[in-house]
């Protein structure tokens, strides 16, 4: 299983390793088409050391600009803590969650355009991060369970 972090965990890990010096985490934030990009520099006594970088688009879901940007921020300045620390770790929470959300869109979209069950478990069964797959095997299970109701209901499936 992956070894996931969070932000705090990221946050905690960064003083540890500076617990003496200065510490500075400067952000900026930019409208972008169709939402925000986020920057990080993270300054080590006064010393520029790292940065991350995160884009947030907005979509039909609902986002919120606001919030939008305050994931955008912390992704960024997660970024810039893994690069800055080196960190083996290749995911954090957050950055799960997007990966996630973004491959359900196309899975469903998949699915939606003709996708046959076979296919789709293919999908579901190539995908190596566990988080990920957990959520894909969700939407499987519940793909199939629609389309065996809608055949029971034609009569297809004998019980």
């Amino acid at each position: 299983m992956q070894k996931v972090e969070t932000i705090q965990d990221r946050m905690r890990d960064l003083k540890e390793a500076y617990p003496k010096e200065k510490v500075a985490i400067k952000t900026d934030i930019k409208d972008i088409e169709f939402g925000v990009r986020a920057k990080a520099e993270i300054f080590i006594d006064g010393e520029f050391m790292a940065s991350g970088h995160c884009d947030k688009w907005l979509d039909s879901n609902g986002d919120v600009k606001e919030e939008a940007t305050a994931w955008a921020e912390t992704r960024a300045v997660s970024r810039a803590i893994g690069f800055l620390l080196r960190k083996e770790v290749i995911h954090t929470e957050e950055d799960l969650i997007e990966m996630a959300s973004v491959r359900l869109k196309s899975f469903y979209a998949y699915a939606k355009n003709g996708a046959t069950l076979e296919e789709l478990k293919e999908i579901v069964d190539a995908v190596q991060i566990d988080f990920v797959k957990r959520k894909l095997q969700v939407a499987y299970n519940s793909i199939m369970s629609k389309i065996q109701m809608n055949e029971a209901k034609k009569g297809v499936i004998k019980q």
